[in-house]
């Protein structure tokens, strides 16, 4: 699988995300705004889908060749964006010069099973780089479903590491 750049990606979901939460609002507040504002809106978001859909598209074909015929423990394209959104949030206070080099290997489904179980079901891990600026995604696999809070992994560069450390001294 080749690399993939996220940016744009993560772009058209910031938009169709802003464009959801402001359909929401105005059909909370119907009354205030009116049905030609509304039907406006949700034409809107609906556009910001389907541009959504169409940047998305390389994302949700290395997701569907990994995972093949397989139905359970699967991952939507939107699923790993937002999971790469909440990363950035998270580590919000690091310079992003500081960033580049970070890989995330990621199973979105991990979970515990009982020790009845002879085997760990598979579930999809995606691995995402942080290089230049934006998110690059590596590689989508089937493998063992991670235990429940060990589904984010994080393999990071010693700059990257002393950034984290330094953010947390200087609160």
């Amino acid at each position: 699988m080749k690399k993939i750049n996220l940016k744009k990606a993560l772009q058209a979901m910031k938009t169709w995300e802003t464009l959801c939460n402001e359909r929401l609002r105005m059909k909370r507040d119907a009354n205030w705004y009116g049905p030609d504002r509304i039907a406006k809106c949700e034409a809107e978001t609906q556009a910001a889908k389907e541009a959504l859909q169409e940047v998305a598209a390389p994302i949700t074909a290395a997701i569907k060749a990994a995972e093949g015929r397989a139905t359970a423990r699967t991952i939507a394209a939107e699923s790993l964006l937002i999971h790469l959104e909440c990363m950035q949030k998270k580590l919000n206070g690091i310079p992003k010069a500081a960033m580049e080099g970070l890989q995330v290997r990621c199973d979105l489904n991990a979970q515990n099973f009982p020790s009845a179980y002879k085997y760990t079901p598979e579930s999809t891990w995606f691995t995402a780089e942080y290089k230049n600026n934006t998110w690059w995604l590596l590689s989508v696999s089937r493998s063992r479903t991670a235990r429940s809070g060990n589904g984010t992994q994080l393999t990071m560069p010693e700059k990257t590491e002393k950034a984290i450390l330094d953010s947390f001294r200087m609160f």
